[in-house]
């Protein structure tokens, strides 16, 4: 849902939006909502990471060291018969 409102920008942001809006070939409001979407983005796409980078962190657990040697096992097993003729 689209919802509008009015925002203030300083003379600089403008004119850039102006100049992008020109070479996209968009209107203004449509290359601020590219811009933020494309922001927010990134800041998901690094909250993510930041997760990720804390989730492997923490070291594994004697059973979680077991689970992936197990489907380590499993895995080089599968490849190991795909080889054959």
């Amino acid at each position: 849902m689209r919802a509008r409102m009015t925002v203030t920008l300083h003379l600089e942001c403008v004119t850039f939006l102006d100049q992008l809006a020109r070479q996209q070939k968009m209107s203004r409001s449509a290359v601020l909502d590219a811009l933020l979407k494309e922001h927010l983005r990134r800041w998901e796409e690094e909250k993510l990471a930041c997760l990720a980078q804390e989730f492997f962190a923490e070291p594994e657990t004697t059973e979680e060291r077991e689970e992936r040697r197990a489907w380590e096992k499993l895995s080089l097993e599968v490849l190991a018969h795909e080889d054959e003729p």
